[in-house]
């Protein structure tokens, strides 16, 4: 459970909401080193790689942001018991090839793009949380559309 300091129920709700998509932004980066780690391909590695490096620069980026903007929200262990992760480490840990992996992450990639798009929408974010989030989902949208040449392969 997350605890806030917060005093506006509307400034809560965003809080929630955005620490929601640090921690699926985390878990997302973690899986995308285990496939990095796991996959066979040279181009696959490299691609993974890429995402990981992208995935972390966003997560380092999203919380130093929300912790200006939300200096009130406590930063505690929580973990959604739904397991309603974009991308799931232990999922990627128990594929076995290459083809799956790649599928995964595309499926993880276009929801965050669809969760990304939803919060941007919904909810009048601060400015620079909502550049940050605007920039990475474009990255991201930007990624998905070379990565049919790589899924090509497979």
């Amino acid at each position: 459970m997350i605890h806030l300091n917060i005093d506006n129920e509307y400034d809560a709700k965003i809080a929630i909401q955005l620490y929601g998509v640090i921690l699926k932004n985390k878990e997302s980066k973690n899986a995308y080193c285990k496939a990095m780690e796991r996959a066979v391909s040279a181009d696959l590695k490299t691609y993974f790689q890429d995402k990981f490096t992208k995935y972390k620069r966003f997560d380092e980026t999203l919380a130093r942001e929300v912790s200006v903007a939300f200096p009130q929200l406590l930063p505690v262990a929580w973990r959604n018991n739904n397991r309603d992760f974009w991308i799931d480490t232990e999922t990627i840990f128990r594929l076995s090839d290459d083809a799956s992996m790649l599928k995964a992450c595309i499926q993880g990639d276009r929801a965050a793009v669809r969760e990304y798009a939803d919060l941007l929408e919904k909810y009048s974010l601060p400015f620079d949380v909502y550049h940050v989030i605007r920039k990475h989902k474009m990255f991201i949208e930007v990624d998905l559309h070379k990565v049919s040449k790589i899924k090509d392969l497979y």
